[in-house]
């Protein structure tokens, strides 16, 4: 038997704030309501709906010796619908346009309480078939790998 999985201080801080951001898409609380979830969908959940888990994390080196407090997160997002055109629209809400970035080249702001200097999308991926062993069929999913780059919160 596994122990369960843990997070740090760290993953739980991002992912917080990635959440946080997440729901104040409109589009993504149109299609998805409050369904944003850190690691595994239940299988049967109620969909669409978005998890999301860390892929890496690093700090981020700075010339001259001073440490950052600065670190480079990436991050999967899956997002999980029951039609090829929902899973569609949920991505372009997520992504953004090169008018209105949204996830891929952001900007940079706060994500609830979170100082983030700049987010992008590295990879898409159409995942149609459900994964190993949940053997739910006509779902449909999207996978986006997102690099983050945050400001780590100081401790007062």
């Amino acid at each position: 038997m596994t122990a369960p999985y843990t997070l740090n201080i760290r993953e739980e801080t991002i992912q917080s704030g990635l959440r946080g951001y997440l729901l104040t898409l409109p589009e993504v609380r149109l299609l998805c309501d409050e369904r944003v979830y850190p690691r595994q969908r239940t299988p049967g959940a109620t969909m669409p709906c978005i998890t999301f888990f860390t892929l890496s994390e690093e700090g981020y080196d700075v010339m001259g010796g001073t440490p950052s407090e600065t670190l480079l997160t990436t991050m999967q997002l899956d997002l999980w619908t029951r039609s090829e055109r929902d899973t569609r629209v949920l991505a372009w809400a997520i992504r953004g346009t090169p008018d209105q970035p949204r996830l891929h080249c952001y900007p940079g702001g706060e994500w609830n309480g979170i100082n983030v200097q700049t987010a992008t999308i590295l990879a898409t991926r159409d995942l149609d078939e459900p994964p190993e062993g949940e053997g739910e069929q006509g779902i449909y999913r999207t996978s986006l790998d997102v690099s983050i780059c945050w400001d780590e919160p100081r401790e007062a």
